[in-house]
């Protein structure tokens, strides 16, 4: 299996390669942005919509998640993206 992913002619030797190249979580899928974004929103909603809406992305990573989140309230909730942080 070593040679066959490190080798001279391994998977991962070919050029632009690499095992973060064909590595994805989760987190990197729009849809689980999404869901976790619905879920932001419910516990909102049962905070009473503080001022200050807190998100911290414990993920792995580039903050993948953290941006699609984001991306995804500023879309379904204006208002609730204008309070996050």
């Amino acid at each position: 299996m070593a040679r066959a992913l490190y080798g001279p002619e391994g998977f991962y030797r070919r050029p632009g390669a690499g095992p973060a190249a064909h590595f994805r979580t989760s987190a990197h899928n729009p849809v689980f942005a999404e869901v976790v974004g619905r879920l932001l929103l419910d516990v909102d909603a049962r905070l009473g919509t503080p001022e200050r809406l807190d998100f911290v992305d414990m993920a792995a990573g580039r903050g993948e998640l953290a941006a699609g989140v984001a991306r995804w309230l500023a879309a379904a909730d204006p208002d609730a993206a204008r309070r996050l942080r």
